[in-house]
């Protein structure tokens, strides 16, 4: 799954798609994905009204053939001072 969510992000996002942290947790039939990314990248990850959130999970549930429900989740990268 993270391997599909890498080449998305690099089809969206280009050399800013490294900047991209991608965590993925399984729950018996649940994954849950998050995406955290700098504050100046994320309009880009969502995109006008969300449409690339969207096609994201578009993409997610074919790969999953509603086998798995799953969530995903985009979030602001925290700076570790």
């Amino acid at each position: 799954m993270k391997k599909l969510i890498k080449y998305l992000l690099e089809l969206t996002l280009g050399d800013d798609s490294k900047q991209v942290d991608i965590s993925e947790e399984k729950s018996g039939q649940e994954r849950q994905i998050t995406l955290q990314a700098p504050s100046e990248l994320l309009g880009r990850l969502i995109g006008r009204n969300g449409q690339v959130a969207k096609a994201f999970k578009n993409f997610l549930a074919i790969r999953t053939r509603g086998q798995e429900t799953f969530r995903l989740d985009i979030k602001e990268k925290t700076s570790k001072a």
